[in-house]
């Protein structure tokens, strides 16, 4: 897919078309596991597929030898704390969803909608 061409009409408004290529491989991490990679280029962005994750169990040393930026992910107060910033999580919608349990199926719904601009992404250049 990633060498696959597709056609681009110019930004200039001349109307030319260009053949422009994948470069990019983005993927998005949404709660249940769930993960979708896209190819990206430029102007467009191609779901390639979902994928489920499987729960694995990292043991104690493994984490303790992650850096200090790595480990934060494990550390439940950073957690918290993330999930409580309205910058990331409006306020709205924390209050909306306090004590509910995750709707694992309407992050699907959504990513479908929206093509996965909520999910938590990763960008890898090929090129």
């Amino acid at each position: 897919m990633v060498k696959n061409r597709y056609k681009s009409k110019a930004v200039s408004g001349s109307g030319e078309i260009r053949h422009e290529i994948y470069d990019e491989i983005c993927t998005g991490f949404a709660p249940g596991g769930v993960v979708i990679v896209w190819a990206v280029g430029i102007g467009r962005q191609t779901e390639i597929g979902r994928y489920q994750g499987k729960k694995v169990t990292i043991p104690q040393s493994e984490i303790e030898r992650l850096d200090s930026h790595e480990i934060l992910l494990f550390k439940p107060e950073y957690r918290k704390m993330t999930m409580t910033d309205d910058r990331i999580v409006p306020k709205k919608i924390q209050e909306t969803n306090k004590n509910k349990p995750i709707s694992f199926g309407l992050w699907i719904l959504i990513a479908k909608n929206i093509n996965g601009s909520l999910f938590l992404n990763y960008r890898m250049v090929l090129f």
